[in-house]
C-alpha cells in the first residue's frame, strides 16, 4: 500500500515537472515572439514613408561662415525604389553673375565637398537666374561642375526654371518617381523630364537598351556653397526646406504651398498664406 502511494506521488511529481517544463517552454516562446514583433515594429518605423525638416526659418545662403550639413543618419532612407521628393521656398535677393561656377542651393552625396557624385543637385546658373534641378542617373558623371546640368556631358536628368523670380518667395518641389522627375512651381506642375530623354534618338536601336535609371539618393545633405569646390554663393534665402523619402502627391504639394514660407506666420496659421506671398509679411531684408 505504502509502495503504491509512493509510486503515485512519484508519478504526480513527474507529471507536474512535465507540465512545468511545457509552461516554461510556452513562456519562453511568447517572450521570443514578443521580442521579434518589437524588432519588426522598430525596423518598420525606421523605414516608413516620412519627411524631415532640413531648414525651418529663412537661412541666408551667401557669406555663410561654415558649411550647413545634415548627416545621413538624420535623413529617412528611401523605401520604394529610388523615390524621393524635396520641397523648399527660395527668395532670390538679386542676381550677380559668377563666371567661375554655378550658384549652389543644396546637394546630397557621400562627398560633401564636391558635386561629383551628388544626388540631387539644385543650383542657379552662373550667368543667368536660371534654376537647375538635377537628379543623378546610373550613367552619370561630372567632370566639370559648371556644366553638371548638361546631359551631353554629365548624364544627369535636369529640369529647369528658365527665369527664377527676384525678390519674392517662390516654392519649388521636385519629385522623383519611377522613370521621371517632376518639377512644381508655386503648387503647379512646371515641367517633367524622363530618363528616356538621355537616350540618343539618332544612334542604333540597341542604344535604347542602355537607358539609365535613377541612382540611389544617399549621403549627407549640404545647404549652400560653403565648403564645396567649383560652386559659388547665391544671393538668396531658403526656408521650409523638407526632404521626403517618397513621392509627394498633388494634394501634398498644394498643402505645402498653401502653408507659405513661414510656419509661424499668422497667415499660415489661418491657412491663408497663399494670399501673402507678394506682401511685406514675407519680405526678407538682405
Amino acid at each position: 500500500m505504502q509502495e503504491r502511494g509512493a509510486r503515485s506521488m512519484g508519478n504526480m511529481r513527474d507529471h507536474l515537472a512535465e507540465k512545468g517544463s511545457i509552461a516554461i517552454f510556452v513562456i519562453l516562446a511568447l517572450i521570443a515572439f514578443a521580442v521579434i514583433i518589437a524588432f519588426l515594429v522598430i525596423k518598420l518605423k525606421g523605414t516608413q514613408a516620412s519627411g524631415v525638416l532640413i531648414v525651418d526659418t529663412p537661412l541666408k545662403l551667401y557669406n555663410m561662415p561654415t558649411q550647413t550639413r545634415i548627416e545621413q543618419t538624420k535623413i529617412p532612407p528611401t523605401v520604394n525604389g529610388q523615390e524621393f521628393s524635396a520641397s523648399f521656398w527660395l527668395y532670390l535677393v538679386d542676381f550677380q553673375p559668377t563666371k567661375d561656377g554655378p550658384q549652389l542651393i543644396f546637394m546630397r552625396g557621400t562627398d560633401t565637398t564636391d558635386l561629383g557624385g551628388a544626388n540631387p543637385i539644385v543650383a542657379l546658373d552662373g550667368q543667368t537666374n536660371r534654376l537647375y534641378v538635377s537628379a543623378r542617373t546610373s550613367a552619370a558623371k561630372i567632370t566639370n561642375p559648371s556644366t553638371f546640368y548638361d546631359p551631353a556631358t554629365s548624364n544627369y536628368l535636369t529640369t529647369t526654371i528658365d527665369y527664377f523670380p527676384l525678390q519674392r518667395w517662390v516654392n519649388v518641389v521636385m519629385v522623383v518617381k519611377d522613370d521621371s522627375m517632376s518639377l512644381y512651381l508655386n503648387g503647379s506642375l512646371y515641367t517633367v523630364a524622363n530618363v528616356s530623354d538621355l537616350v540618343s534618338t539618332t544612334g542604333p536601336k540597341a542604344l535604347t537598351r542602355n537607358r539609365p535609371v535613377f541612382a540611389a539618393c544617399t549621403g549627407s545633405l549640404v545647404v549652400g556653397a560653403t565648403g564645396v569646390t567649383g560652386v559659388r554663393d547665391p544671393r538668396a534665402y531658403i526656408a521650409q526646406f523638407r526632404f521626403f523619402n517618397y513621392a509627394l502627391t498633388i494634394k501634398d504639394i498644394t498643402a505645402i504651398y498653401s502653408s507659405g514660407p513661414s510656419s509661424t506666420s499668422l497667415l499660415a496659421r489661418l491657412g491663408l498664406a497663399g494670399y501673402g506671398l507678394r506682401t511685406p509679411i514675407y519680405r526678407v531684408e538682405a
